[in-house]
């Protein structure tokens, strides 16, 4: 799926991104930063494993990773959803709603908006050019619970994320550096 949007900051190119963006829903930004191999499935686990691969590449080759902003079934769950489970849970729109509220505020807070050229706020239909200093950026709020709170209650995953959170992201699959 190629990102096509009037832009306010020239989108950048790279030769790992390869003018193509991965389709996130919200939620799976916070996902991306500290999986470390746990998952539904050893098959779901290696298919998300080749999507952050892909990312690590654009990182060390580009300098950063274009990833979009997309409603509902994205490249993480689509090709690994038995019978559509995600979209029949109620609580993820919200959750992926909270998800790109929180990036807004941290972009906005913290001067980051040069990894959103179509400017902000973020929602759907934006790319976010995930570099080094934003994952750090994500990675130490995330650490700090506030998001946590906000966000993640009642998630299947959110006891993992925590203790990884409070190892320092240690054996998280997304490489910092």
């Amino acid at each position: 799926m190629a990102v096509l949007a009037i832009s306010k900051l020239p989108v950048r190119r790279g030769v790992a991104a390869r003018d193509e963006a991965v389709a996130l829903r919200g939620h799976h930004y916070l996902c991306l930063l500290g999986y470390s191999g746990a998952a539904y499935t050893p098959a779901f686990g290696r298919h998300f494993e080749g999507l952050i691969d892909r990312i690590n590449v654009a990182l060390r080759v580009d300098g950063f990773a274009r990833l979009a902003v997309v409603r509902g079934r994205d490249a993480v769950c689509d090709p690994m959803c038995p019978g559509r489970f995600c979209n029949s849970l109620r609580v993820l729109p919200i959750r992926d709603a909270r998800v790109l509220r929180y990036l807004t505020r941290l972009i906005t807070t913290h001067g980051a908006e040069d990894c959103l050229p179509q400017g902000l706020p973020v929602r759907v239909g934006t790319e976010v050019q995930l570099d080094r200093p934003l994952l750090a950026l994500m990675r130490e709020v995330f650490h700090d619970g506030s998001i946590r709170r906000g966000v993640c209650g009642g998630c299947p995953h959110e006891r993992r994320c925590t203790e990884g959170a409070a190892r320092g992201f240690v054996g998280a699959k997304l490489e910092l550096g």
